[in-house]
């Protein structure tokens, strides 16, 4: 199963049948987490979940892969301020991995096996493929990718 045509009931049920604790009623309970998006063809979604002291809740982009449901990336946890904000950076993301005209990024894109967290400030991105070719993205300046 690819990331194509995942719908978040799928996610969750791939996730949970995969001894996933992340989809579990105790963890979205602590959480208060909420799920806002299919995941795209990049494995993108958007989550949000109340802060800790429970007086505000917060929007994180996410990375799940159908092949590999157990291990979910965050990629952001509670960066954006409203679903509107999320909403902004996975469609500039997919933007920015749609126009690559790299052939081997395009082949990491098309073997995705997972987004990662390089740095945290700027947000830089690591796409890395099956066969471990890889890629990264700063989150600041969608048009420079840098190829591993």
């Amino acid at each position: 199963m690819n990331n194509l045509s995942i719908s978040i009931a799928d996610m969750k049920a791939l996730s949970i049948k995969s001894g996933s604790h992340y989809f579990d009623k105790e963890t979205v309970k602590y959480w208060g987490s909420k799920v806002h998006t299919d995941p795209n063809k990049y494995g993108l979604f958007i989550s949000s979940e109340e802060n800790f002291d429970g007086t505000k809740r917060l929007y994180s982009i996410k990375f799940f892969n159908a092949n590999n449901p157990n291990k979910i990336e965050t990629l952001s946890f509670q960066k954006h301020e409203t679903l509107a904000e999320a909403r902004i950076f996975v469609s500039n993301l997919t933007k920015a991995f749609n126009s690559l005209d790299c052939y081997r990024e395009k082949t990491v894109l098309e073997n995705i096996e997972s987004i990662t967290v390089e740095q945290e400030e700027p947000l830089v991105l690591t796409v890395t493929s099956y066969d471990g070719d890889y890629f990264r993205c700063n989150t600041e300046n969608y048009d420079r990718f840098i190829c591993g």
